[in-house]
């Protein structure tokens, strides 16, 4: 059964990031939904809405409630999660969800529209 979880989540590729992005897998309930891991708690999952907020997405974490949304809300604007950055408006979660998103559904679709879609 743990090989049948692995195969179904994925580690974003964190080539391009400081931190150790978490596991993400889709939600299943609706497109867009992730399930993120918890990196300090490891039976912990937290819930990410990527249509939420404008398109900016949520997430269920602490850190999201008390201290990104917030910075949302008083910045007005958008400020990329990274380690130590101060004023975020998003979660190590949301990014993970965002490059997840990116490299499994976003990348493959433009590569379809690239190659050109067949007629169904």
């Amino acid at each position: 059964m743990a090989a049948e979880t692995a195969s179904k989540r994925a580690k974003v590729n964190d080539r391009w990031t400081e931190y150790d992005p978490p596991w993400v897998e889709p939600d299943g309930s609706a497109p867009f939904r992730y399930r993120v891991e918890s990196k300090s708690m490891p039976d912990l999952w937290y819930l990410v809405d990527l249509t939420a907020r404008n398109g900016h997405g949520r997430c269920s974490c602490i850190h999201f409630q008390t201290v990104a949304d917030p910075n949302y809300r008083r910045h007005g604007s958008w400020i990329p999660y990274a380690p130590k950055r101060q004023g975020v408006s998003e979660c190590k979660h949301l990014r993970a969800a965002w490059d997840y998103h990116h490299l499994h559904v976003t990348v493959p679709m433009m590569d379809r529209f690239k190659n050109g879609i067949p007629a169904a």
